[in-house]
């Protein structure tokens, strides 16, 4: 078995370990949290007159290219972190698994040769 077809076997397995892992992550939103600080607009309260604000937590999040906020509850503060953050490794995930599907097919088309090449030679074609 050559080198090539070992990296191949080598590669889908990697493929498809990754690929599981992928479809394990589980909550998934995209997003950023964010806690930030904004006057709630009532004339009395001490936030018109000192500044700053009241503390809000928030997640941001682009979907078809829309800017989308959402108020996050203490009690999804959690659930949110977790969610987001598993959706920026399954993005990295995806990543690799489009460089990975990349050189399967680059050692793929390296053993379409040395199988061309093979059979040539078994036959003195060219």
């Amino acid at each position: 078995m050559s080198n090539h077809i070992s990296d191949l076997y080598s590669l889908e397995r990697k493929r498809a370990d990754l690929l599981q892992n992928m479809l394990e992550m589980t909550p998934i939103i995209p997003g950023a949290y964010k806690e930030v600080y904004r006057k709630c607009g009532k004339t009395n309260c001490w936030c018109h007159a000192e500044g700053g604000g009241h503390p809000l937590k928030r997640i941001t999040w682009t979907e078809k290219g829309f800017a989308h906020s959402k108020a996050v509850t203490d009690k999804d503060v959690e659930w949110v972190l977790l969610a987001t953050e598993n959706y920026r490794l399954f993005r990295l995930a995806h990543a690799e698994l489009r460089e990975i599907q990349d050189r399967i097919e680059e050692t793929l088309e390296k053993i379409e040769w040395e199988k061309i090449k093979e059979t040539r030679k078994g036959k003195n074609w060219i």
